[in-house]
């Protein structure tokens, strides 16, 4: 065997070392030869399939004693003979893979450096011998969720202990179909969140903390998405890493904390708070406003702080539904039937709906309220609304109006789809609460997006100025003929179980 650390015999100029002498990760430079490392396989992704080609891949990370990383690739067979043999968080002696530089465009985690595991590399699983695996890991804190929501690009880890399995659903999309199973996740910002993992992911992840409930199971969630879903969700990417109970500190405090605080864990699933919009997710210091006039269509979701009003707008406050997945139905209430979007035997229920205008010194657009939401500003259940309906008379709303007039809110919306031919930009409120001066003076407005260039100052009309020039009329209109072609809210609604319809009036507005 070689004995130079430059061999040009045997390896072209391409640096070597002995077999028996275990180097480090930083050691091992790319072409290196006759080389051998012990690390710990700190990540094993789920196998993919390359966007340009039929190859399948698998990527590990592997970490040593010093807390350098590498990443690790398998390829195609290698995937079934070596894949089996790499166990997360395990200790082995790897030998002879080949050592390359990472394509720019492939790489994650910052790191450079690919080691090819094929079916020849030399791979020997050593005996545990710490109690603690060498590496850190930077996680978002979940109130800082929503400024990664729907960013294509960007993505978070997070750290946080398992309260509840949800049963495994069906669904289809653009894409096909699928299965998807929902876990209950907290931390100790004892603000809940539902993480959804899908197909491969509940095979193994997620069935492994199904197995662990018991004991609290902790994980490190790798590169997930954050989702526009009861206010915020997460969920896995195909390239996401699920890491459960890892020997490492900050994983072992949570565990604890967990232990200490199981009575809040039961509060929480039997509220299922976990399934309800948590504004404590948004309405933190660092909350940003857009003036109306700047809203823009692609944005997923904006903050306006607004007057709320409806007193001018005809319609009927309520539509048919079916009371898990709300899609309107055109039937009679309490009528069984099959429901088309969630496949289930449902009864149809009648559930709240209904416009306002949001107005600030901008402008103003027209935004439409749900369920729960839109009964507590119009405190009137659906139950409620359908009765006046029937028997023809008018809600008596004065009160309701009298108190808006009054009042300023901040409302979180998201754009939605125009109904009745309506050519302007319609919006989903998904969250508002009263606001107040002192509250503003302490928030940012945005007043232009970063992605405008004015080359010339701009006029921004105000609301008294928009009267004689926005298509928005002093009295606007939903034909009673378009009632039943009931719009529903869209599949991110803030809600994902409504609460039984009471007959009885809610409370008026505080």
């Amino acid at each position: 065997m070689c004995q130079s650390f430059l061999c040009v015999p045997c390896s072209g100029w391409k640096p070597c070392a002995r077999m028996d002498d275990c180097l480090s990760i930083e050691e091992i430079l790319p072409g290196m030869k006759s080389w051998s490392a012990k690390i710990i396989v700190q990540e094993k992704r789920q196998p993919a399939t390359a966007s340009a080609s039929p190859t399948r891949y698998q990527k590990l990370i592997f970490v040593d004693a010093k807390g350098s990383q590498v990443e690790g690739i398998l390829f195609n067979h290698a995937i079934q003979v070596m894949g089996p043999r790499l166990t997360v968080f395990k200790r082995y002696k790897i030998s002879n893979a080949e050592v390359r530089l990472i394509d720019e465009k492939y790489r994650t985690d910052g790191l450079t450096t690919q080691w090819v595991i094929s079916t020849k590399t030399v791979v020997e699983e050593l005996p545990d011998d710490t109690d603690m695996m060498p590496t850190r890991f930077s996680y978002t804190m979940f109130k800082d969720l929503a400024q990664f929501m729907e960013q294509k690009n960007q993505f978070v880890d997070i750290l946080a202990v398992v309260i509840s399995v949800l049963p495994v659903t069906s669904f289809t999309n653009e894409f096909g179909t699928g299965r998807v199973q929902k876990f209950v996740v907290i931390n100790e910002e004892k603000l809940p969140l539902q993480l959804s993992l899908f197909n491969e992911f509940i095979d193994n992840e997620g069935q492994k903390i199904a197995e662990n409930m018991n004991n609290f199971p902790v994980i490190v969630c790798r590169r997930l998405k954050v989702k526009p879903f009861n206010g915020i969700a997460l969920s896995t990417r195909k390239d996401s890493t699920i890491l459960i109970d890892p020997p490492i500190q900050e994983a072992m405090l949570l565990k604890n904390w967990a232990t200490e605080n199981a009575m809040l864990f039961v509060q929480v699933i039997k509220d299922k708070s976990y399934a309800r919009y948590n504004p404590d997710l948004f309405t933190h210091s660092s909350q940003k406003f857009t003036l109306i006039y700047f809203l823009q269509s692609t944005q997923k979701f904006a903050w306006v702080r607004a007057s709320m009003s409806f007193e001018n707008i005809f319609q009927r406050y309520w539509y048919m539904a079916c009371k898990k997945s709300f899609k309107a139905i055109d039937a009679s209430y309490g009528y069984s039937y099959s429901c088309n979007k969630c496949s289930e035997h449902q009864k149809a229920t009648p559930r709240c709906r209904f416009d306002v205008i949001l107005s600030d010194k901008s402008g103003r657009v027209t935004a439409t309220l749900f369920g729960d939401l839109a009964e507590k500003l119009l405190t009137y259940s659906a139950l409620d609304a359908m009765q006046y309906f029937h028997k023809n008379i008018e809600l008596p709303l004065m009160h309701v109006h009298e108190a808006l007039r009054a009042k300023e809110f901040a409302v979180q919306i998201q754009p939605a789809a125009s109904h009745y031919g309506d050519p302007q930009q319609r919006y989903t409120i998904l969250h508002y609460y009263e606001s107040n001066f002192a509250e503003a003076s302490t928030q940012q407005t945005i007043e232009s997006p970063g992605s405008f260039l004015l080359e010339s100052p701009l006029q921004i009309p105000t609301a008294e100025t928009q009267d004689a020039q926005s298509p928005i009329t002093s009295v606007q209109i939903n034909l009673a003929s378009k009632f039943d072609e009931a719009a529903t809210p869209q599949a991110n609604s803030p809600e994902t179980s409504p609460e039984l319809i009471s007959a009885s009036k809610k409370p008026k507005l505080a």
